[in-house]
């Protein structure tokens, strides 16, 4: 396993991430979890995790709250991880060739 397969551990993970490189406005869980096409329930433990890791934050409470990525340094270190993913991605189609 690469260091890249333990920062980003699964699929649900690097869509989340991947989501908040690109989308800038605050969503709630339910909304991430459409446009990405995954679990409510996964998509909010991911988010979970970015948000104690500091890359995430909420804003309001209960249904009403909506997430979005810290600017600067947090921002960096999504993009980061999502550059990272994409070549981890590209390697593994090219070696399936």
């Amino acid at each position: 396993m690469t260091t890249l397969d333990h920062l980003i551990t699964s699929r649900t993970l690097a869509k989340v991430i991947h989501h908040f490189c690109n989308f800038y406005q605050p969503l709630s869980i339910r909304q991430i979890a459409r446009r990405i096409g995954e679990d409510a329930g996964n998509v909010h433990k991911m988010i979970q995790r970015l948000e104690k890791a500091g890359l995430v934050e909420k804003q309001g409470e209960g249904y009403e709250a909506s997430y979005h990525a810290v600017e600067s340094y947090a921002m960096e270190c999504l993009r980061y991880l999502h550059s990272e993913q994409v070549k981890h991605n590209k390697l593994k189609e090219s070696s399936n060739e």
